[in-house]
């Protein structure tokens, strides 16, 4: 229930009072216009904002990672030498500056050029006919400076001696073969397309090889420092696995041009399965560097120890061993050999995993017990007679020594013949392409959350507008 109290007749309710539906939707239609004239203002916001962003596009690219193996010949038969592909380490790899900074170099990602844009409305020549862009331009003259969608530079090469100050060139378009400079310090040069334009007092060096555009028309090129567009690349790369535990990892990208968006995510999936191979090849190139090293050392241990057997041979007249002791002598070089090589293998894990892992575990027990066995074999061989036992461990220091020295020399041709053809763990499976339907901005969503901001509004301010107002309103 209502009533009025006062000389002035304003409207209080009752305590207790509730304000139906039928009121509310009164109120409401009382203030119309408000509201319209809100909605009107969400929708004209939310236009301009769409108009003001560029037209961004996307490209996608498909890349595999596969089981990562040893790629050291002689060693796929121990299966702790194989790894399963971690994806998220992958992922972080593709994300990280080492990677991104090669496709910034390759692709000169920091010079920045574009056509000078309106203000505000950076787009606004594709919702008006070109025969009102015209009018408008010849009306205003100051509007031929800006991109009317008519407009392409390309610069083939921009320099400057300081590169940490302000560095943003404003060119205009003179005549179709020449052009003016404005410079960060307010002076002015001129240049022609496909000559080099040199400032000596900044070390300025600019080559403009296209200009397109009518006459008037304004372009900016900058550079922008180096760590600014790896966070940018960074910031407009996405990457994720499709599927859990597919190992196959979708990457995207996006640009302002599918072209643009195209040829850098083609870059970027290249600049990953270089570094990719390279990591593989640098474990060789570890391993090798290893076995180089040794094999000099190997082979002197070998030629010493033959001239000891020769020597001694000579000076005892000493007869050749008993058959049992040959078998003995050639059961202990096994040995002695299979231990080198679990030596080059424990070399090659302590790069890459602690002691208490289970891999190395695994290698340590092989180990252990190929040392048992060697010392059951010397303990035979200690009951040998004495010139016996002479001539046999002689020999079996040669025989030891010579087949230390095969294997260092196996080992590195093998790894020479593995860094020539090293391969990495991942593959590009789809290459980047991208489609022409541009992914922001999402036009009707902003333009849909505009209106419902706006009719939002209307209704809060004719709501306020009632409570706080001093007139009688009649309901009808």
């Amino acid at each position: 229930m209502m009533q009025t109290n006062g000389p002035q007749g304003t409207m209080q309710p009752d305590e207790g009072d509730e304000l139906n539906l039928g009121a509310l939707l009164s109120i409401l239609l009382g203030r119309k216009l408000l509201i319209a004239a809100a909605l009107g203002l969400g929708l004209f916001v939310s236009f301009i904002h769409v108009l003001s962003q560029p037209r961004i596009y996307s490209a996608d690219a498909l890349i595999q990672l596969e089981e990562k193996t040893a790629g050291l010949p002689g060693l796929d038969d121990l299966n702790f030498l194989s790894e399963e592909p971690k994806t998220a380490a992958e992922i972080e790899i593709l994300l990280s500056r080492m990677v991104l900074s090669e496709v910034v170099d390759s692709l000169d990602l920091t010079l920045q050029t574009e056509p000078t844009p309106l203000p505000y409305v950076r787009r606004l020549y594709e919702v008006i006919p070109s025969p009102v862009a015209m009018a408008l331009q010849s009306t205003m003259p100051f509007l031929r400076a800006y991109n009317w969608g008519d407009t392409a530079i390309e610069v083939g090469r921009y320099t400057l001696a300081d590169a940490e100050g302000s560095n943003l060139l404003v060119v205009t378009k003179l005549t179709e073969q020449s052009f003016d400079v404005a410079l960060p310090d307010g002076r002015h040069l001129e240049g022609a397309l496909g000559q080099l334009v040199k400032d000596d007092s900044t070390g300025m060096e600019l080559l403009i090889a296209r200009l397109d555009g009518p006459i008037g028309r304004s372009f900016r090129v900058w550079r922008s420092a180096k760590i600014s567009a790896i966070q940018s690349l960074q910031g407009r790369l996405s990457v994720a696995e499709r599927g859990r535990g597919t190992a196959i990892l979708t990457v995207s990208l996006r640009a302002e041009s599918p072209a643009k968006a195209q040829s850098t995510l083609n870059a970027v999936t290249e600049a990953f399965l270089r570094q990719n191979v390279s990591r593989t090849s640098a474990e060789v190139e570890q391993s090798l560097t290893f076995v180089d090293e040794q094999l000099p050392l190997a082979k002197a241990r070998a030629d010493a120890a033959q001239a000891a057997l020769n020597t001694y041979m000579k000076v005892q007249d000493a007869v050749n061993l008993e058959q049992e002791s040959s078998r003995l002598l050639d059961r202990i070089t096994e040995l002695e050999a299979e231990l080198s090589v679990i030596g080059f293998d424990e070399e090659r894990l302590s790069r890459r995993y602690l002691r208490d892992h289970p891999l190395y575990q695994e290698l340590l027990l092989k180990k252990n017990q190929v040392l048992r066995e060697l010392d059951g074999m010397r303990s035979k061989a200690e009951q040998l007679p004495e010139a016996q036992k002479e001539i046999f461990n002689l020999r079996q220091t040669v025989e030891i020594t010579q087949e230390i020295y095969r294997q260092f020399l196996n080992r590195s041709q093998e790894l020479g013949i593995a860094r020539a053809s090293t391969v990495g763990n991942v593959r590009i499976i789809d290459t980047a392409i991208a489609s022409n339907t541009p992914v922001e901005p999402r036009a009707r969503r902003v333009v849909a959350l505009g209106a419902i901001a706006g009719l939002a509004i209307g209704i809060a301010l004719a709501l306020l507008w009632f409570y706080f107002r001093r007139t009688i309103d009649t309901l009808a």
